[in-house]
């Protein structure tokens, strides 16, 4: 009995000290936590006031960025495209070009002194010119991404986007302690398309007109001479200058394509700073507004304790008094 009363005396001595120790730890514990929170709240508030008063700041520097990269490059682009309308021209707007054209498609052909009359003409040198014109849309079309807006332009464009966006996204995740998730920009081909911009009725073919109502009877050969000579003149200055404009125009397009997608990943950056900011700063606040509710749950476990705590030890008292102080019964023994 004496060893029973013994351990468990001293069992609940120890055990009653390691608790304690416990609720000191937790108490200690639970007021850090509250005062690192509150730390951590004023911390968030100033990282959100810094970023409200910053907020376009950032936009201008992330517009800085990132739209310089698409201005100097498409101006790049816009330079080599003159270069190769120029080359291009060299061998569609020429003499020969449309010469050999009118030969092989035998444009003028079926003419004879029946037919011979200036709308005939007219109508056959517009069949000859709208295929050249098809020809050279489908050979613009199919050369421009080629010859221009070559593959390593574009991945050199998504490249330096993607390069900035990235050092963007490290540069203000370490900031704001936010995540970003910057997508890449997609860069589309440049397409021409001419053959609705060209007015055929006009132009070289009152040139022609005029050089065939001197004519008597057909002559195929003075028609194509005729019709090759006014189709150079055209070319170069009316069909060049079209192609100028709409080469210039697809390249200004695809810029403005990419920087609407720029500056929407802009605002997306810009917003979702903002937003995660204020989710950490309602996650926080949260936190606070239950800590006094936390702090009541944690003092009535501790209570309850408390009150074991005493209730054991008045048993074990008890249990000490019965063991030590009660007399022992001589005769049981000797017996």
């Amino acid at each position: 009995q004496f060893s029973a009363a013994e351990a468990t005396n001293r069992f609940l001595e120890e055990n009653i000290r390691k608790i304690d120790e416990i609720f000191e730890n937790v108490n200690r514990n639970f007021d850090n936590n509250i005062n690192t929170l509150n730390e951590d709240i004023k911390v968030t508030e100033n990282k959100i006031d810094r970023f409200q008063k910053d907020k376009e700041a950032i936009k201008l520097d992330l517009e800085k960025e990132l739209q310089s990269i698409i201005k100097d490059e498409y101006r790049t682009i816009l330079g080599i495209s003159n270069l190769y309308t120029d080359e291009k021209f060299e061998q569609i707007a020429n003499y020969k070009y449309a010469s050999q054209k009118a030969i092989n498609e035998k444009t003028f052909e079926k003419a004879n002194r029946d037919n011979s009359s200036s709308n005939h003409y007219k109508k056959l040198g517009k069949n000859l010119f709208e295929k050249i014109i098809y020809e050279i849309n489908i050979e613009l079309e199919n050369n421009i991404n080629i010859n221009i807006f070559t593959k390593d332009r574009k991945d050199n464009i998504q490249e330096k986007l993607k390069t900035t966006t990235i050092q963007i996204q490290q540069k203000y995740e370490n900031k704001y302690g936010v995540i970003l998730n910057i997508k890449d920009i997609k860069i589309d081909s440049i397409k021409i398309e001419l053959s609705n911009n060209i007015d055929l009725e006009r132009g070289f073919f009152r040139e022609v007109i005029d050089f065939m109502n001197f004519l008597t009877f057909g002559d195929e050969k003075k028609f194509i001479n005729t019709t090759a000579n006014e189709w150079e003149k055209y070319a170069k200055n009316e069909y060049k200058s079209q192609i100028d404009n709409e080469i210039k125009n697809k390249i200004e397009n695809s810029k403005n394509i990419v920087k609407k997608e720029v500056d929407k990943e802009i605002n997306n950056i810009v917003n979702t700073i903002e937003k995660q900011l204020n989710q950490e700063l309602k996650d926080k606040e949260k936190f606070s507004k239950d800590k006094q509710k936390t702090r009541k749950d944690k003092d009535i476990v501790q209570g309850a304790f408390k009150y074991l705590q005493k209730e054991y030890i008045e048993k074990a008292k008890i249990q000490n008094q019965d063991i030590f102080y009660t007399p022992f019964n001589t005769n049981l023994i000797l017996h």
